[in-house]
């Protein structure tokens, strides 16, 4: 195989819930993206915020903050791709603006029978709704309400408050004819699309055909307002907090046993390509399966401390260890657990970090992979006379 190199939480939480519903969805996630610009970057900087706001001694973990940054600024810029507003359709199509009512869970049969009295007389209109039904909360509400109108296969109601406002609709039934994205004309107390199509397209009609039939005013609150008041009354320094708690909740360490007998091995420094690398103009970099040295010409100079922070004996052994080497490597402690982690995580990293005198990670599964980690205390080192990686298992008393 071959390769070629080539914000408020408003904005994600929209985005989040609508991913999935449909394309014509991105126009509900640019419109709340247009109306809270300003707050975008403050959710790009939450994670940030969660080390660096109140407590002055969460400061030392801003490596940490800014890659939790990184990752969701990724999250939210592929959701936000994903939710790129759709192009005003183009051609015509019949928008049909419908209620479910005040009372939708004691109207089921009659909203039943007025979506397939909808489908009968007018099968390409496109039924549109503003907002959840009345007493849901959720997408989940939502659809649950549609599956027992409709069936599995029947039609849906499409939900997109955008075209509400667009077109300013405030009463059901609302017929619309639009065509490349613009009303061309519309009427009110009608279902019969084909009427209104032949007004268009027969009698050149056009605007405000007027009020046909009873109508009743839309029950269900736009889904846009739903969701900036229900965000309004969320304390996010309470979330922020909540934040710095869970993650230690979540943590999940990887736990190696303690050594008992010394032992030293070496690994090869030398990197297996799984394909081909080919840059533009077909030069081929590197094939599949070849071994590149990246250590040939400057070998790494870092050591690796590695160790399990709940233990006193082996504390003392990183410490001396780091005092020992520090001088001729860059010395990285890496901790397969701290102590007191779900309570006072963060004080824990923080005092442990102050004991040796510089940054504490914690073993990651790629790590622990690559240098065959299987017992604590262990240090990582490049070896010049191997040409390898040494790996030296460390007995402490």
């Amino acid at each position: 195989m071959r390769a070629r190199i080539s914000g408020t939480m408003l904005v994600i939480l929209a985005l989040g819930v609508w991913a999935g519903y449909g394309q014509t969805q991105g126009d509900v996630a640019a419109e709340i993206a247009r109306q809270t610009p300003a707050r975008i970057e403050e959710f790009q900087e939450l994670a940030k915020g969660i080390t660096q706001g109140k407590s002055a001694r969460l400061e030392e973990f801003q490596e940490l903050a800014a890659e939790m940054a990184r990752k969701e600024r990724t999250r939210v810029k592929g959701q936000a791709e994903k939710m790129a507003p759709s192009p005003a359709p183009a051609g015509n199509r019949m928008l049909l603006f419908v209620t479910l009512g005040d009372k939708p869970e004691d109207n089921v049969e009659a909203n039943r029978r007025m979506l397939k009295e909808i489908q009968k007389i007018s099968p390409d209109a496109v039924v549109v709704l503003r907002g959840l039904p009345k007493g849901s909360r959720t997408l989940g509400d939502l659809f649950k309400y549609i599956r027992q109108i409709t069936g599995k296969e029947g039609p849906a109601p499409m939900l997109n408050p955008v075209l509400f406002r667009r077109y300013a609709v405030s009463v059901a039934p609302t017929l619309v004819y639009e065509r490349d994205g613009a009303a061309v004309a519309w009427a009110r107390g009608i279902v019969n699309s084909q009427w209104l199509r032949r007004r268009v397209e027969q009698d050149k009609a056009s605007g405000d055909q007027g009020k046909w039939g009873q109508t009743v005013d839309i029950a269900e609150r736009d889904f846009i307002d739903e969701m900036k008041s229900r965000l309004a009354g969320i304390d996010w320094d309470a979330k922020k907090e909540q934040a710095v708690a869970n993650y230690w909740r979540k943590q999940r360490f990887l736990d190696l046993p303690k050594t008992k007998e010394e032992k030293v091995f070496y690994l090869d420094a030398t990197y297996k390509v799984e394909q081909d690398f080919i840059l533009p103009d077909g030069k081929v970099i590197v094939w599949a399966g070849q071994k590149i040295d990246m250590f040939k010409i400057v070998p790494p100079t870092f050591l690796l401390v590695v160790f399990d922070a709940t233990d006193p004996q082996q504390v003392e052994w990183a410490v001396a260890t780091g005092k020992e080497h520090g001088g001729k490597y860059r010395v990285k402690y890496i901790a397969t657990r701290i102590p007191d982690h779900k309570e006072r995580g963060w004080e824990s990293l923080s005092r442990l970090s102050k004991v040796l005198n510089a940054p504490v990670y914690l073993l990651n599964e790629p790590v622990r992979d690559r240098f065959k980690l299987a017992h604590a205390p262990s240090t990582v080192r490049f070896s010049k006379p191997q040409h390898k990686f040494e790996v030296k298992e460390c007995v402490v008393r």
